[in-house]
């Protein structure tokens, strides 16, 4: 069984004897996704463009880098990607987006045809602990876009989208009304670690999704 290719990249880290500190400044990202970048089974274009831009000498031990595209082609072979069911995009929410999902340029990994969630807008995986343990990080959530933010179910999780002006946030979390003013929306951790509420204007939600349900990667 091949190594996934974020065990590759770490062991390449642990030879060159870098901290994941020194990682996420060389690649400008935060140690969090240093993480996330260890956990990946395989690397996005994107991702893996930044990854050899800054370790000109990283490879995948020869492992070819495949992407669902219109067609997978094995040898002389060629098989559709079935593009039935609603698409999963491995990707950190928190980086990878810029307001939904029709900005993501990768190719979903697949489609996930189970009923009860195809009328959502993707899967994408949970990173980090802050929705534990209501949702754990290596689960898959199902989101749909709400079309009005106006009308939201409060209490409920979201993936939530916003401007500059709230730090381009891409979280999960769960949503509730702000006493005395409508204006604004408080976004809630389920995990009593992490704590404080964080408090947002609607105006800076570019959009939104409700997480309809989760799966576990088994379970695919």
């Amino acid at each position: 069984m091949p190594k996934r290719q974020g065990d590759i990249f770490r062991e390449y880290i642990e030879n060159k004897g870098l901290k994941d500190t020194e990682v996420a400044r060389l690649l400008n990202v935060s140690s969090e996704q240093v993480s996330n970048y260890y956990l990946s089974k395989s690397f996005q274009k994107p991702t893996l463009k930044k990854i050899k831009a800054v370790f000109t000498d990283f490879i995948l031990n020869n492992i070819e880098i495949t992407y669902p595209d219109n067609e997978e082609k094995r040898g002389n072979n060629s098989t559709t990607l079935n593009k039935n069911g609603v698409p999963y995009y491995d990707i950190d929410v928190n980086a990878s987006i810029i307001s939904g999902f029709s900005d993501v340029r990768e190719d979903p990994e697949f489609y996930v045809d189970y009923r009860p969630f195809n009328d959502c807008s993707a899967y994408v995986p949970v990173f980090g602990d802050s929705m534990y343990p209501r949702y754990a990080s290596g689960e898959v959530i199902a989101v749909k876009q709400v079309e009005n933010p106006d009308y939201i179910q409060w209490g409920e999780a979201h993936l939530i989208i916003t401007d500059s002006h709230t730090n381009n946030m891409r979280v999960i979390k769960t949503i509730h009304p702000c006493d005395g003013d409508q204006s604004k929306i408080v976004l809630r951790s389920s995990n009593p670690n992490f704590k404080g509420d964080t408090i947002i204007p609607r105006e800076s939600i570019l959009s939104i999704y409700i997480v309809k349900g989760k799966v576990t990667r088994n379970q695919m």
